[in-house]
């Protein structure tokens, strides 16, 4: 609940507290007297006893009311639904409810309130089985764009979330096969590798249509785990994302970061919803835009994303670059919103720095 709602909340209820104390404490005072046997003796005190039922009518009247306004204002408020992180060391998650809360606020003078919450855990494919059965409403998923058949029943909001950079993979690997991938250069060099991805995610598409060999797990830990194994040699991930991960296993997992290689596919993600949600998620994009417009989402892009970036070392790797079959070959307009890593734009280099202003 945003901070305004719950100060409201509680001023309500701590106002509605006191009626119900002062209530009491006249209403035992006055039964006091109705039990007196000489009620029925003194003109007076009947009067005060028909008082009495006139001002506790009145009175249970006027908190029931205010109860009814207080909940009911509360119960009007949208409640959005997003996907929970899959384990501890999944951060991905903290980027995506900010920038969706950032989306809200920003149009929450024309659409309202809201309060957000998490469904269930679930992997992709389940993800986009509970919104095409509509199982949760107002629920929202973040997910590589697919223009297959397999997305019927959804739509999507065209704006890339972390804004492109998620195509921009680095690779983990065991010591062991890092040895082997000396002297790899090619795309046709690393087809004698396998690749580990999540079952139901995007890039297993891309890397087997760019004749790479693929495993498929179902659990986000096992990806980091088999690879420090050796049981697959490469697991990729986002430029933006491997060194919170990188953290997180630390001192778990030992894995090292193939230093040589940037994989890059098109790969803008989206948020999805049912296609009956259009009113809600017109209202997301709205937020985005004027979040983009107005520099506050690049603010938090950097945020969370500009060390990693960095510290990936983009310019000193070799450009493999896979090509993509799953979005347009025209795109449209989402693609003003994608940056270019190798040249970011001062407003996204700067803006965890002190001292830096919002455009």
């Amino acid at each position: 609940m945003p901070p305004h709602r719950g100060a409201w909340l509680e001023k309500n209820i701590k106002c509605i507290y006191s009626l119900l104390y002062r209530g009491c404490l006249h209403h035992l005072r006055l039964s006091a007297i109705n039990g007196s046997s000489s009620v029925t003796k003194n003109p007076t005190l009947c009067h005060l006893k028909a008082r009495h039922h006139k001002t506790l009518s009145s009175f249970l009247f006027t908190v029931f009311s205010l109860l009814f306004i207080t909940f009911s204002n509360v119960s009007s408020a949208s409640t959005f639904y997003l996907r929970p992180p899959s384990s501890d060391i999944d951060k991905r998650y903290l980027y995506e409810s900010d920038i969706f809360i950032l989306a809200l606020e920003k149009t929450r003078q024309e659409f309202g309130d809201y309060t957000l919450a998490f469904g269930p855990k679930m992997n992709n494919l389940r993800a986009v089985d509970y919104i095409q059965k509509n199982k949760l409403s107002n629920f929202f998923v973040l997910l590589n764009h697919d223009i297959g058949q397999s997305r019927h029943d959804l739509i999507h909001i065209p704006f890339p979330i972390h804004l492109g950079i998620v195509g921009y993979r680095v690779c983990f690997s065991s010591s062991t096969t890092l040895n082997k991938l000396k002297g790899v250069s090619t795309l046709e060099d690393l087809r004698a590798f396998t690749f580990a991805l999540g079952r139901g995610w995007g890039d297993v598409a891309i890397l087997k249509h760019n004749g790479l060999e693929v495993v498929e797990l179902d659990n986000y830990q096992s990806l980091f785990k088999m690879t420090a194994t050796s049981r697959i040699d490469l697991f990729c991930r986002g430029a933006h994302e491997f060194l919170t991960e990188q953290q997180a296993i630390s001192g778990r997992i030992n894995l090292s970061l193939e230093p040589d290689l940037l994989l890059y596919y098109p790969y803008p993600r989206f948020l999805y919803t049912h296609t009956n949600n259009k009113k809600n998620a017109d209202r997301i994009y709205l937020g985005l835009q004027r979040a983009f417009d107005d520099g506050s989402l690049q603010k938090a892009w950097s945020k969370y994303f500009s060390d990693s970036v960095a510290s990936a070392g983009l310019n000193q790797r070799k450009l493999l670059t896979l090509t993509n079959p799953l979005i347009e070959k025209d795109p449209g307009d989402y693609m003003r919103y994608m940056i270019n890593p190798f040249d970011l734009p001062p407003l996204i280099r700067n803006a965890g720095k002190k001292g830096t202003s919002n455009r």
